[in-house]
């Protein structure tokens, strides 16, 4: 039984490899007529609560809002599919989650950076978390030619 992919979510750090995540998703998309959601997350600044953070996050995103701007210029002619941007700030774990139920996403591709050990243990795995808790199917593409980073 064929499930439909309607809606693609693919959340971007804009590393190389997330870049590649993308390309691979507007590949798929290509394909076979979905759409494409790109996200990027910025994480909340994390604060003592008897501290006071004045600074506003908007400067923040307007620079994220431009990357996913330029993002989508570079890899559009190359896979041209109907396309969305988003950006978010909050726990990136959490927020592709929400976003993935609240637009009814068939499908998340994202990339792993392929860290094990401390960095794994220190760092946490947003795409481990989002594998966990996602609504529908996760996706996890690496890299090609990369190898699993001990640290």
């Amino acid at each position: 039984m064929a499930l439909p992919i309607r809606e693609i979510l693919v959340p971007t750090d804009f590393s190389e490899h997330s870049n590649y995540a993308l390309r691979y998703a507007l590949a798929l998309a290509g394909q076979i007529g979905a759409r494409i959601t790109l996200l990027h997350v910025l994480e909340s600044p994390v604060i003592a609560p008897d501290e006071f953070y004045p600074g506003p996050v908007a400067p923040n995103i307007l620079r994220a809002e431009q990357a996913i701007a330029r993002t989508w210029e570079t890899e559009k002619s190359k896979h041209p599919s109907q396309h969305q941007s988003i950006v978010k700030e909050g726990i990136p774990s959490q927020m592709i989650v929400e976003t993935a139920t609240a637009k009814g996403s068939d499908l998340i591709v994202i990339a792993t950076h392929g860290r094990s050990g401390l960095a794994h243990v220190v760092l946490g795995s947003t795409t481990e978390k989002v594998i966990r808790q996602a609504p529908c199917p996760v996706l996890v593409v690496r890299l090609p030619g990369s190898h699993l980073v001990k640290e």
